[in-house]
């Protein structure tokens, strides 16, 4: 709970941050928060399932979230573009 918490909050308080240095060390710790909370949700699992369907289970998980990562970054594709010198998101026409 705590890992996923502190993700959200830093992951917050990088979106409104205005200084380099600050954005830097806000984001490093919503890394090490993501981590810790990946860690811990794969320990919970790992202990809650039983012996002989652990590796289904976890093989399951590993699937599923890999394909909802792969789906979500195939998806902005043919709607966005990026253009201009600043490298801003518009529309594709």
């Amino acid at each position: 709970m705590a890992g996923g918490t502190s993700f959200g909050v830093a992951l917050a308080l990088f979106a409104s941050s205005r200084t380099f240095p600050l954005s830097l060390a806000l984001v490093a710790l919503a890394g090490c928060a993501m981590i810790l909370n990946n860690a811990l949700t794969n320990t919970l699992l790992q202990t809650l399932v039983p012996d002989e369907l652990r590796g289904r289970v976890m093989g399951s998980i590993r699937s599923s979230s890999w394909d909802w990562r792969r789906w979500a970054r195939s998806r902005p594709a043919p709607w966005l573009s990026i253009s201009g010198r600043h490298g801003r998101w518009r529309w594709a026409a």
